[in-house]
């Protein structure tokens, strides 16, 4: 008996029809580029907007302090004096840190700074309002 050839075609197709491991691995290794780089822009998106929170956190806390400044003649201590006082300002920056305020005696500035990204004062990242420039 002999089989028909449309069959014998079939039955090849049929087994090709699969993906082979290589073929798998190059989708594998798309998807895993794609993710890469949507994880990438997601993260600098959100150090970005740590970073806008924080200067707006600083500019807040620095008006307080300095209307602290101006009716105790001292130096508030650090953000918790200020919420203490019903003033305001309380809270942490973008990454969860505490911020530093100083005072200038001579000038009566205020001046608050956030650590920035790696809490590390004194450093390039840092985040620092005096208030408004005259």
């Amino acid at each position: 008996m002999r089989i028909p050839m449309f069959l014998g075609r079939r039955a090849t197709r049929e087994a090709q029809r699969g993906m082979t491991l290589i073929e798998i691995m190059v989708v594998v290794l798309i998807m895993g580029l794609i993710g890469s780089a949507v994880a990438f822009a997601v993260n600098s998106a959100l150090q970005h907007g740590k970073r806008g929170t924080t200067e707006i956190f600083v500019k807040r806390v620095q008006s307080a302090a300095s209307l602290y400044y101006e009716q105790h003649n001292e130096c508030p201590a650090d953000v918790k004096t200020l919420r203490g006082e019903g003033i305001g300002g309380a809270g942490k920056d973008g990454w969860g840190n505490d911020v530093q305020i100083t005072c200038s005696p001579s000038d009566r500035r205020v001046t608050v700074r956030s650590g920035g990204k790696d809490g590390q004062f004194g450093n390039d990242d840092d985040v620092v309002w005096a208030g408004e420039e005259e």
